[in-house]
């Protein structure tokens, strides 16, 4: 990917974005993208901490799809202040959070988050569906 030394998370989701909007709709999956506000390039968000990003989006991607069996994914990027916020979204069938804790792509997840100094959310409700939210303050 030519833009990681943007630092710009719109661009690199962007990207990512692109190339994956493909195959998630041959596998039936309509991936909603939604930037909200003006989203500024991230200091912090050099080649590796943008790999760690990618990263995070793509596992929360294949969960959607491959465990929860979803057919919707949004993925929004939103200011936070001067730094970012991800969120990713899906209507699958959800899981116990808890339960799941100790799996190795969520654990990967989270060590990546700690990586970029950032926090990293993941709510399941008893109605079905999971949102993955990262957030990086600047």
């Amino acid at each position: 990917m030519s833009n990681l030394d943007e630092r710009d998370p719109v661009l690199i989701l962007g990207s990512l974005r692109f190339r994956l909007a493909p195959r998630l709709q041959a596998a039936g999956v309509q991936l909603d993208w939604r930037v909200t506000g003006e989203v500024a390039p991230q200091p912090w968000l050099d080649a590796p901490n943008a790999l760690h990003l990618l990263r995070i989006v793509q596992e929360a991607l294949t969960n959607a799809v491959r465990h929860g069996r979803a057919t919707r994914v949004q993925l929004m990027v939103e200011p936070l202040g001067q730094g970012v916020q991800v969120s990713l979204i899906d209507n699958g069938t959800g899981f116990d959070v808890q339960a799941a804790s100790s799996g190795c792509g969520l654990n990967s997840m989270h060590r990546r988050a700690q990586m970029l100094g950032a926090t990293l959310r993941i709510e399941s409700p008893a109605s079905g569906g999971v949102a993955v939210i990262l957030s990086k303050p600047l």
